[in-house]
This record gives C-alpha cells, structure tokens and sequence, in this order.
C-alpha cells in the first residue's frame, strides 16, 4: 500500500495492492437454498479471504470514496473459470474494504497467465493517481 498525506494532515490511501495465495474461486450463483452447497460454500470461503489480504493491505486506512482503477493478475496451472466470474469474486469481495462500492470501478485491468503457482494479484489505485501515471 502507498499512502499520500491528505488535506489537514491526515494520511490517506494512494493505492492498495495484494495477493491471495491459490485459485481464484469464480463468482457462483446463489438462492437461500443452494448457499449450503460446496460450490457455494467454496465461494464465500474465497471472498473472505480476498476480504482479509485486503484488510491487511489497508491497514487500518478507510475505504477509497472516489472512483478507482483495478489490476488483476490471475495466475493459474489450468484455466477451469470464465474471467468474468473470476472478477466478480473479486469486485465482490472489496466492497466496503477497499472501496465504498463496487460501482465506483471505472476501468478493470485483468490478465490470466499460466503459471506454475496459482495466486491473484489486486492493485487498486485512485482514478487521479493512475492518469499521473499514464501522463
């Protein structure tokens, strides 16, 4: 995480950035009756990891209001989800921890690579602070 002093002082969040060790668990749908399920289950098991790494890269710090870009680099041995489910889980699981809502995404940035280890990698940055970085 980077941090930037804000108005009056007071550190604010620049960008968020972690990994989450594993496959990416794809977004599921789910009713009353199929969230007992272990598809389902494996799902909400993988949100709240995603959850944690990114408590532990806030720090403390509250979540971006403003809108924001987010990177994602998905490694995997075998591609067995479509990346749009894989996205979800993740866009789901930051709400309220790294950003207020998850409507406040206005460009997404995501990669499948192969790999011999399976991990997410999730950079989240300010919409002012990824344009001075294009400029």
């Amino acid at each position: 995480m980077s941090r930037a002093a804000g108005s009056g002082g007071a550190v604010a969040v620049a960008s968020v950035a972690f990994r989450v060790e594993g496959p990416v668990v794809p977004a599921v749908r789910m009713t009353q009756r199929t969230k007992f399920l272990p598809p389902a289950q494996r799902y909400l098991a993988y949100q709240g990891e995603v959850r944690l790494r990114a408590k532990e890269a806030m720090a403390g710090a509250a979540p971006l209001a403003g809108p924001v870009v987010v990177r994602i680099l998905i490694a995997a041995r075998k591609r067995r989800f479509d990346l749009d489910n894989g996205i979800k889980a993740i866009l789901d699981s930051l709400n309220r921890v790294a950003f207020v809502d998850d409507r406040q995404v206005v460009r997404i940035d995501a990669d499948v690579r192969d790999g011999e280890f399976e991990y997410v990698h999730v950079t989240v940055t300010p919409v002012e602070t990824a344009t001075k970085g294009e400029r």
